[in-house]
């Protein structure tokens, strides 16, 4: 478990990211409250399921919010992640000094 990370990829619209040093993969579902007056308990239902990831990559840029395509996060370890349509929502670059820039990005599914 301990090598699950190194040698993880991911590619939206066939632009790979280059070193990525930090990976969440999410997949959530959105709760509903449904509680009635006559119930004593708060009662939820499921709604719609989130799925995508937050990545950070050294480097500058190379996805862009907005960019869409499939996307497919590969683990080390065998598992994966593939969305037939993801969608890019953040880029946000940072760094400090002595420091390298690294680059977050959030994909989400979408239709």
């Amino acid at each position: 478990m301990a090598k699950k990370f190194n040698g993880t990829t991911a590619v939206l619209n066939s632009v790979a990211l280059g070193k990525i040093i930090d990976v969440s993969q999410m997949n959530r579902g959105q709760e509903i409250d449904v509680t009635g007056s006559e119930d004593t308990y708060e009662v939820s239902e499921m709604g719609t399921i989130k799925r995508g990831a937050e990545i950070t990559a050294l480097g500058d840029e190379q996805w862009d919010p907005g960019d869409t395509g499939a996307f497919l996060l590969t683990w080390n370890s065998g598992g994966s992640l593939s969305l037939t349509l993801g969608l890019c929502i953040a880029a946000e670059p940072a760094g400090s000094l002595n420091g390298a820039v690294a680059t977050k990005y959030s994909v989400v599914e979408t239709e």
